[in-house]
């Protein structure tokens, strides 16, 4: 009988798991910045500002010849397979801020060709949704559920999970850690498991 019961718990943990996948690699940044694209200089990872127990990746805003900055990083998807609503996020805290005109973003390019090979787009911005605890100070969560943004027979194949910084004054900066990056079919969320058992 208890193996039974083992056994059903199994299928059903492996159902839910694929149901409400997170399609992110890596997304707390435990193996660096593996499997992530890192177009600017400067990312590192904060192992001592998890929110609340995981590492964070930090960059700061690189500076352009008109003055104005810009960094970001993103990690590009396959959604054939997992059918919308979508569901994606990431939590944020700014370490340092220069000026007024800064702004995070944390939004999803939607395609309708492959990671690979890119067709149309259409980007969502997730929302500010509260606060989560970390270990040097509060992350502000973003966070956003969608249907696919795409028109009736071109659905989109992959996402384009992006967490930029921009500063558009000239002399304006900021330096942002974030951690728990997710993307998948709705009812993902950022936390994930620690451990589990069976009785």
């Amino acid at each position: 009988m208890l193996r039974l019961a083992y056994l059903l718990c199994s299928f059903s943990l492996r159902c839910a798991s694929v149901q409400a996948q997170n399609l992110i690699q890596n997304p707390d940044f435990d193996s660096d910045f593996t499997a992530w694209n890192t177009p600017f200089s400067g990312n590192t990872i904060d192992n001592a500002d998890g929110s609340p127990s995981a590492p964070s990746a930090q960059f700061s805003t690189v500076r352009f010849g008109d003055g104005s900055g810009l960094s970001f990083v993103d990690q590009c998807v396959s959604l054939i397979g997992f059918p919308p609503p979508w569901t994606f996020g990431a939590r944020v805290r700014v370490v340092s801020s220069t000026g007024t005109s800064c702004q995070i973003y944390v939004f999803a390019s939607f395609d309708t060709g492959t990671c690979a090979a890119r067709a149309i787009n259409s980007g969502i911005g997730a929302l500010a949704s509260g606060t989560v605890s970390g270990t040097q100070g509060d992350f502000t969560q973003y966070a956003i559920t969608i249907s696919d943004p795409m028109p009736a027979g071109s659905p989109s194949q992959a996402a384009d999970l992006i967490i930029e910084a921009s500063c558009p004054t000239s002399g304006d900066s900021m330096t942002i850690n974030f951690d728990h990056a997710y993307l998948g079919t709705s009812g993902t969320t950022p936390v994930r498991l620690q451990s589990f058992y069976v009785e």
